[in-house]
């Protein structure tokens, strides 16, 4: 960095000075100069550090918010570009709150921005603190990268000592020492197939009784009435018995006309139903479909009038189908 800058900075070390917020900061959670600066840790000075931390040193535990302040002297009409992603790219690392960039003033003349990071470490011990990749812009439209000092904190596990340390997995108890108790070898052979009989046994008799007295799949007006029977004041409930619904409705008459029409569109589903479709009927469906595609991708939240309107024009569409159960040639 050049003398005159080297030397602002040192001036600016031992000053009160107050902040001016970028446009969009909040005014309410800004930290003055004087405070970033009375911080009892920051990085030390060097010609080589463009830009400096300042934070409280003590040691603080895994998961303790750090709130630390990095500052870059420059000219007034100089500004500073901050790259975040290097902190978010690093997941032992988390922002408990969107980075705060100033711009600095003293005597109503800018001379420099403060960067204030709040820190969550998520592994314990002496850690680098993450920063971000800052470029400074100069009035001419030059840009340079600027070095940032190296700052480390102390952060303590809320673990007890060897509580983290792996463990031997559990596994069964060795054969060997049921063999001890008086179990013989041919005794834990006969259990065991013993055993495996009875198993065999039991799925015979199970498929048998299945095969039997197996019983119909629910007909499409049983399946509307578990469908009516849900709590549909959640919208993510509602979203999935909109999508349920209309699944069922058309599934219901493509089987009773024969046809396979689940990748057409609810228009182009409308336009291929059977002529035997009474004008009624289809005024149900296309009304059904157009208030259910509002839900389903429009994200809707309708009221619990209203999808109990929709079920009933199901209700309406699958009844007709079910009285008139004739297919189309």
């Amino acid at each position: 960095m050049s003398g005159p800058s080297w030397r602002l900075r040192s001036a600016l070390c031992g000053l009160m000075s107050a902040v001016v917020l970028l446009p969009g900061a909040d005014a309410s959670s800004s930290v003055s100069l004087a405070q970033a600066t009375s911080r009892s840790a920051s990085t030390a000075s060097a010609p080589d550090v463009d830009a400096s931390w300042n934070f409280e040193a003590r040691e603080r535990s895994v998961g303790e918010t750090l709130t630390a302040v990095l500052f870059v002297a420059h000219a007034p009409q100089a500004r500073v570009e901050c790259d975040f992603s290097a902190l978010e790219a690093d997941p032992s690392w988390l922002l408990a709150a969107p980075a705060q960039v100033r711009r600095v003033l003293r005597d109503e003349r800018v001379v420099g921005t403060s960067i204030t990071l709040e820190l969550v470490s998520l592994e314990a011990g002496e850690r680098a603190l993450p920063a971000p990749a800052l470029t400074l812009v100069e009035a001419s439209g030059g840009r340079r990268k600027l070095a940032t000092g190296e700052a480390l904190a102390r952060f303590a596990s809320a673990l007890a000592p060897g509580e983290d340390e792996p463990r031997a997995p559990l596994g069964f108890r060795p054969l060997e020492a049921e063999l001890e108790r008086g179990w013989a070898a041919w005794q834990v052979a006969a259990a065991a197939g013993g055993g495996l009989a009875v198993a065999i046994g039991a799925f015979a008799l199970l498929r048998r009784k299945r095969s039997a007295g197996a019983t119909p799949p629910p007909t499409p007006l049983e399946r509307l009435d578990a469908l009516a029977a849900r709590d549909v004041e959640q919208r993510e409930s509602v979203r999935d018995t909109c999508y349920e619904l209309t699944a069922l409705v058309r599934s219901a008459f493509d089987a009773r006309e024969g046809a396979a029409r689940s990748a057409l569109t609810d228009a182009e589903w409308l336009a291929a139903l059977a002529p035997s479709v009474e004008a009624s009927v289809r005024a149900e469906l296309a009304a059904l479909l157009r208030d259910a595609s509002e839900v389903k991708y429009a994200g809707r939240h309708p009221t619990h009038w209203a999808v109990r309107e929709m079920l009933e024009r199901a209700r309406k569409a699958l009844e007709w189908s079910a009285r008139a159960p004739e297919r189309a040639a």
